[in-house]
């Protein structure tokens, strides 16, 4: 649930700067509740809707890429992939290879610098 605030944030504030059509957003959800009408997706979103898939973290792509199959399953495209943080351990690659380009507002090696590199966090420590 950690990209749900991130898509109503953008939402909000499309609506908020007058866009000519505001963005909507929509929350998937990893499994179907078994009360009230048991969506998959909650929210403002239609089959035949082109989106952007926002997550908050990429990191084997797993939860993104289910995202993804949920929102094709129900008939929209995707245009792209957005993530706030890449933690370059092969998620992206596998959402590129499936033809879905990816951003991401950050990189594990911009947020940690040289501490992000195989056994460089001790020797930082005792620095």
């Amino acid at each position: 649930m950690g990209a749900d605030p991130i898509a109503l944030a953008v939402g909000m504030y499309s609506y908020c700067a007058k866009d000519p059509v505001p963005l909507r957003s929509f929350a998937v959800r990893k499994a179907a509740k078994a009360h009230g009408q048991t969506k998959l997706i909650e929210g403002n979103f239609k089959s035949s809707d082109t989106v952007v898939v926002i997550d908050d973290v990429v990191t084997s792509g797993e939860s993104t890429i289910t995202a993804m199959q949920s929102v094709l399953k129900e008939g929209a495209k995707i245009a792209f992939i957005v993530v706030l943080v890449d933690r370059q351990q092969g998620g992206r690659e596998r959402i590129e290879q499936m033809g879905y380009p990816v951003i991401s507002a950050f990189k594990r090696d911009d947020l940690l610098g040289e501490a992000s590199q195989p056994g460089t966090l001790g020797k930082l420590a005792t620095a």
